[in-house]
């Protein structure tokens, strides 16, 4: 007989699932940049600052809502805007502080 947990899966669009597969991912591999000897500096940023190192590093003219930069084999950066990431997390079916978190998690893979 299938599980509560199972059938509400059931229940679920191919979307959610997605959601769902990819926090569980970022989880594990959260847990594994845990146990490694890593400096990591996290900054929120403006849109502006955001849209200017977007431009430079990446090509694009727009701001992003999270960028990730390794200083070396050791250290890394992650920079989120937050006000991007506000107007991104609906699109992620988020409220602006999960999505916040899932970028986060993004950026240290």
């Amino acid at each position: 007989m299938p599980s509560a947990r199972a059938s509400r899966a059931g229940a679920r669009t191919g979307r959610q699932l997605e959601v769902v597969l990819r926090k569980q991912r970022a989880y594990r591999s959260s847990h594994r940049l845990a146990r490694a000897r890593y400096d990591l500096s996290l900054a929120f940023i403006d849109s502006k600052t955001s849209r200017a190192l977007n431009r430079a590093y990446r090509g694009a003219d727009k701001p992003a809502n999270v960028l990730s930069f390794p200083l070396s084999r050791n250290a890394g950066e992650i920079l989120i805007d937050l006000s991007q990431a506000a107007k991104d997390a609906p699109l992620f079916a988020m409220a602006p502080q999960s999505f916040v978190g899932l970028l986060f998690i993004h950026a240290c893979l």
